[in-house]
């Protein structure tokens, strides 16, 4: 996984009580992972219904190398709760897990209402529903791919977001916004 701005982190916190959570790879691509990289900080990612509000220390992979590798090659997500994958514009990305270990859910964030079709609201949006998506270390992997186009995903543990009593429903949307940097918890 490549260093630099593009990697950050985001705090886990339901009511008065701090959690922590994990992410995979975008097929833009292929590519091995280096899980050798230390990252020391990240940024909070928001998420919030009409009855919680969860902070998620999230590693940000924004650059084409670390879309690429994402979560491959790791055994786990921690030190942070997750990765946050934000693209250039909005598409139809599909992911993989080529070479991931760990069971991963891709959350897709749809662009607010109001969005530009070229653009990119960094750290704003609505979860869409999650995909869980099976470790592959051999052979041919399948592509998970949402049903609308999409600027940003999460990549959680698989289940996290269940766990959290923050799976969207129809007409009750969970939000997502992008907060300050956050240091990760030891692993």
């Amino acid at each position: 996984m490549a260093t630099g701005a593009g990697r950050v982190a985001l705090w886990l916190g339901i009511a008065f009580v701090a959690v922590v959570v994990t992410a995979c790879a975008a097929d833009v691509g292929g590519g091995a992972g280096d899980s050798s990289t230390s990252v020391e900080s990240g940024r909070f990612g928001i998420l919030r219904s009409s009855e919680q509000l969860v902070e998620l220390c999230l590693e940000i992979a924004d650059e084409p190398d670390e879309l690429r590798v994402g979560l491959s090659n790791v055994d786990t997500i921690e030190p942070f709760d997750g990765m946050l994958f934000v693209f250039a514009s909005p598409g139809n990305y599909a992911f993989w897990m080529k070479d991931t270990r760990i069971p991963l859910e891709l959350v897709p964030i749809r662009p607010p209402d109001d969005a530009s079709a070229d653009s990119v609201d960094v750290g704003a949006g609505e979860l869409g529903a999650p995909i869980s998506m099976d470790p592959c270390t051999s052979g041919a992997c399948p592509r998970y791919r949402p049903d609308f186009a999409y600027a940003q995903a999460l990549e959680l543990d698989d289940g996290r977001l269940a766990s959290l009593g923050l799976v969207p429903a129809p007409g009750s949307p969970v939000e997502f916004s992008l907060g300050s940097e956050c240091i990760p918890a030891a692993s």
